[in-house]
């Protein structure tokens, strides 16, 4: 019985040093100065386009979330009203008691539509970092990793395109769904938005880290055992983006800290198929 018990721990623990280690490996590979100064130019480019959008469009942003920052603070705040209802004896109470729900109410939603509106702009700045990444900095970023590690000699693991794109549409689906689900909790939605896509950044680069390296079934088991050391990485470097200057790094370290722990998982699994 305590061998079991002591197996999860086991496993837990093991995760959270390996998550430790890849992202320190990735601060340190992003301070390279070939990616640094890529990674910056990216990443400002982007964070000012979007800072743009977010400025001309403010009225309206402003005028969309706060509604939806005090429905989410009613929600929030319904379910204590109730437990009060039975001290209620007269109209005067339940009006003084309306008076205070209504008031806490309008006072936090401003609050509520500011973390909203935070949370989507740091979403769709970590969105569309991954998917210019994936296509310009990222390629520069693996090779960088790879070199660092042994190259298991492999060929002929390249996916068919249809299966490449049914993963692309099996992750949008996924990607459009977790949103919504988290865009329905109250208060913290913004706080879960914003690790749920920074989670989907870097499963995405440890998928590509693994593209041609080994097969699909074995992409998919490393994919799988690494979702609580990706999840803290890109909840890591998500939160990283909200230090100013060196959140700018913040993207360039996570696709080095995904690929270094995709490359660390491969060579520990040819290890185990070896023995």
């Amino acid at each position: 019985m305590l061998t079991r018990l002591k197996t999860p721990f086991q496993r837990l623990r093991r995760q959270l040093r390996e998550t430790a280690i890849c992202l320190a490996l990735g601060l340190k590979d992003s301070l390279r100065l070939h990616l640094l100064w890529r990674g910056l130019l990216l990443a400002a480019l982007l964070a000012l386009s979007w800072l743009v959008v977010f400025v001309v469009w403010r009225d309206e942003i402003w005028s969309v979330s706060l509604p939806l920052g005090g429905a989410g603070v009613a929600t929030y705040l319904y379910p204590f009203v109730p437990s009060l209802a039975p001290t209620i004896s007269n109209v005067g109470v339940g009006g003084a008691y309306a008076l205070i729900f209504l008031t806490a109410v309008i006072v936090l939603a401003p609050v509520a539509a500011a973390m909203l509106i935070v949370a989507a702009f740091l979403g769709l700045f970590l969105l569309s970092f991954r998917w210019l990444s994936l296509r310009s900095l990222f390629p520069r970023v693996k090779a960088c990793v790879e070199r660092q590690y042994l190259q298991p000699c492999v060929e002929g693991l390249s996916p068919p395109a249809w299966l490449s794109w049914a993963q692309h549409l099996g992750l949008i689906v996924t990607a459009v769904i977790g949103t919504a689900v988290c865009l329905l909790v109250p208060l913290t939605g913004g706080l879960f938005l914003l690790l749920w896509i920074g989670y989907l950044s870097a499963r995405s680069m440890a998928l590509q880290t693994l593209k041609g390296t080994t097969s699909g079934d074995n992409t998919m088991h490393l994919v799988r055992h690494a979702r609580l050391p990706l999840t803290l990485i890109g909840a890591c470097m998500s939160l990283l983006l909200l230090v100013p200057l060196f959140g700018l790094t913040s993207p360039t370290a996570m696709a080095a800290a995904t690929a270094h722990l995709m490359k660390r998982s491969l060579e520990r699994r040819h290890g185990e198929t070896v023995n």
